[in-house]
């Protein structure tokens, strides 16, 4: 397989966000702001909000980043979502972990959450809804990780451009290992809803998804992603007791 500097990839989007804020500037508007929540000591976290302030630098988006402690991060980010000029919020976790976590990712309003992980956001996912309703358009926002794996495709030319959205992988089968809430699922959606088949595979088992055309399509509707459990191969550690939870 031949080697690419994912710079290349990165540098187009670079340009359009730089693009967007000399226009914003030129307007009066001002950069965009973005705030990021710090409220551990968590070595990735820390790594994290590094590589934020690098890449707003880079793009001429200002960051802002706020330190607090964890019994207070709830109120602090309701607090930023009604600050007109905050444009977008970002929570570095992990704060509590399991579901008070995941519960604070709805915090987040809708119009401000950068990452995609707004339940709102990450039911259109699973249900292929690509754009906000009565937004004249505008388009769901995803997870950061697998859509930078999508794009990276994309520019390597794995996807047929002379089809219709949603049918530029057709034909196509991807393997992801890992199924995690925050790349390796949203992955596999994001590549079935685009018309591969994937192979979703993790310590629990392997599911398969694809692009549910049909009317048994089990989750949202006829182009919603279903999964499938798949009897793993003799080589394969065995399935858990308990099956993996399907794709809501």
């Amino acid at each position: 397989m031949p080697k690419f500097d994912a710079a290349e990839v990165a540098k187009k989007f670079n340009d359009e966000i730089q693009a967007g804020v000399a226009t914003a500037k030129a307007a009066g508007r001002g950069a965009p702001l973005l705030v990021g929540f710090l409220a551990n000591d968590d070595t990735a976290a820390g790594v994290y909000v590094r590589m934020t302030q690098r890449a707003c630098e880079k793009t001429g988006v200002a960051f802002e980043l706020r330190r607090v402690a964890r019994v207070d991060i709830e109120a602090a980010v309701i607090a930023a979502n009604k600050e007109a000029r905050v444009h977008g919020i970002i929570i570095y976790y992990p704060i509590f972990g399991g579901p008070i976590d995941d519960y604070l990712r709805d915090v987040i309003g809708l119009e401000k959450d950068v990452e995609g992980l707004n339940h709102r956001y990450r039911y259109s996912l699973y249900h292929n809804i690509r754009t906000i309703d009565n937004d004249a358009g505008k388009k769901c926002v995803l997870p950061c990780t697998p859509l930078a794996v999508i794009k990276i495709m994309e520019y390597l030319g794995a996807y047929d451009r002379t089809r219709p959205v949603g049918h530029q992988l057709d034909g196509k089968v991807a393997v992801v290992f890992n199924r995690s809430e925050v790349v390796g699922r949203p992955l596999a959606a994001m590549l079935a809803n685009d018309g591969a088949t994937v192979y979703s595979i993790d310590i629990s088992g392997m599911l398969v998804y694809a692009a549910a055309r049909a009317a048994l399509a089990p989750c949202g509707g006829p182009h919603s992603p279903r999964a499938r459990r798949r009897r793993p191969p003799p080589t394969t550690p065995p399935t858990a007791h308990r099956p993996p939870p399907l794709p809501r």
